[in-house]
């Protein structure tokens, strides 16, 4: 199995001065030979210590360009910042929905009111990217 990392939905552009702020946010993807089409839409809620996500919907379409079924396994939401020698640090939320089915081109799947969270220690909340991780095979 390998895992087909969507993207990144959101950066995180916030600076905390008062207690909370709050980002509405839509995914989206800009290339269409991707082998999964994914839009979505959520906000972000951000504190000094913690980072609360709420996305309303995920929706993903296997591209039927490819003409090809594709299995996923589950899909991911976590969040990740860029390191200085410029990689990703992917923080697990822990948070996943299994789904274990296989998609026929132009098929298609909605999941709805995924809730995750990650607690800030040493990085600012501007620093956070929202990461949505397709796991197939």
């Amino acid at each position: 199995m390998k895992d087909l990392l969507m993207g990144f939905a959101l950066s995180i552009f916030i600076t905390t001065t008062c207690n909370a702020n709050e980002v509405s946010f839509y995914i989206g993807q800009s290339h269409n030979d991707w082998a999964l089409n994914v839009v979505g839409k959520g906000k972000a809620i951000v504190g000094e210590t913690l980072i609360y996500t709420e996305y309303e919907y995920i929706k993903f379409t296997n591209n039927p360009k490819h003409n090809k079924s594709r299995k996923v396994e589950y899909v991911a939401f976590d969040y990740a910042y860029l390191t200085p020698n410029g990689r990703w640090d992917i923080k697990n939320t822990g948070v996943q929905k299994k789904i274990v089915k296989t998609f026929k081109p132009g098929e298609w799947m909605t999941i709805n009111w995924i809730d995750t969270k990650l607690r800030l220690h040493e990085r600012k909340p501007s620093s956070y990217w929202i990461v949505v991780t397709i796991a197939t095979d």
